[in-house]
C-alpha cells in the first residue's frame, strides 16, 4: 500500500496526474473523472465527487492541487475495487 511502486505511480512525471493537470480547459470534476476512468474504468460516484471536491477546494496553489490529485490516485490504487479489477 505504501510501497515504492505505488509511490512512484502517484508521483512520477508524465503520469495521469500530469496529464489531467496539463489540460487547462478542464475543471476539477473533469480531471477527477479522467483519473477514475484511467484507473477504474468508470466515472466517480456522487459521494466520490463530493469528497474530492472538498479536498480540492482547500488546495489553492497548483502544488497543493497536484498533491490532492496524487492523493486521489493513491487512494484509488489502494482500493479493493482496483485490486479486484487488476
Amino acid at each position: 500500500i505504501n510501497g515504492d511502486l505505488v509511490q512512484s505511480l502517484t508521483t512520477t512525471r508524465n503520469n495521469i496526474v500530469d496529464r489531467v493537470m496539463g489540460n487547462a480547459d478542464w475543471d476539477d470534476r473533469r480531471r477527477v473523472s479522467e483519473i477514475y476512468l484511467a484507473t477504474l474504468t468508470r466515472t466517480p460516484t456522487p459521494p466520490e465527487v463530493e469528497a474530492t471536491e472538498t479536498h480540492l477546494s482547500a488546495a489553492a496553489d497548483p502544488g497543493a492541487r497536484r498533491k490532492v490529485y496524487q492523493d486521489i490516485l493513491w487512494a484509488i490504487l489502494n482500493s479493493k475495487e482496483f485490486a479486484h479489477i487488476y
